[in-house]
């Protein structure tokens, strides 16, 4: 029996002296998997209500391997639009000059492709919440609203991106935004009673372009 024994412990030996040789590989690697993050001021070129109209803002995002990247943002309308005149119930004007206020904020996500070539492309979208209101443009401190609803905002879009340095790109987009929730109240529109709602789904779904300035890690630093 001894020459059996003395066969399998061979074969044992064999085999653990051929695992050591192979190094342990797993699915989240230190030397294969790299996690960084970044800053981007955000602005975007859209409609509103069939205007030109500008957005300011910015995001920030883990990238990892510099492909996906998961976040967060916030837009609002920087542009000024000024809102129709209102009239009382007995057809007067309301002396009060409104503008209309947008913003959203909330979940940014997206993907890169080919990251290391100098120009390369991307796809991204951003889902958020947020308010539509009118304010007294006269007010101080823009707290005399007169009307506000709230809104989901959903706006993906497509991108060419530049690499500028390893901690600067410059990306070019272009999408659509979508607005849900806009209320159906309405507001006086005329001497004569007549009534419209004060804000429809139209006046925000609009295609929009997009310049975004991201600062952060994006490639290894070279001695």
């Amino acid at each position: 029996m001894k020459p059996i024994y003395l066969t399998v412990l061979a074969v044992l030996l064999s085999i653990a002296l051929h695992a050591q040789k192979d190094e342990m590989r797993y699915i989240f690697s230190n030397k294969d998997y790299r996690i960084s993050g970044f800053g981007a001021p955000i602005v975007q070129f859209s409609t509103y209500d069939g205007d030109f109209a500008v957005f300011s803002g910015g995001g920030g995002a883990a990238i990892f391997n510099n492909t996906f990247f998961i976040g967060g943002y916030g837009m609002g309308m920087a542009s000024e639009h000024q809102f129709p005149q209102i009239y009382d119930q007995h057809g007067n004007k309301i002396n009060v000059k409104y503008n209309v206020e947008f913003g959203s904020g909330g979940l940014w996500m997206g993907y890169i492709f080919m990251p290391n070539n100098p120009v390369h492309f991307g796809i991204s979208s951003k889902f958020g919440l947020g308010t539509i209101s009118l304010y007294d443009s006269d007010f101080e401190y823009d707290e005399n609203d007169r009307h506000n609803d709230f809104i989901g905002v959903i706006a993906p879009q497509a991108e060419v991106e530049m690499n500028l340095t390893r901690w600067f790109k410059i990306s070019f987009g272009a999408g659509y935004r979508f607005v849900t929730g806009v209320g159906t109240e309405t507001y006086i529109a005329d001497d004569q009673g007549g009534t419209k709602r004060y804000f429809e789904d139209d006046a925000f779904n609009a295609p929009f372009g997009s310049i975004t300035f991201s600062f952060g890690g994006f490639g290894e630093k070279k001695d």
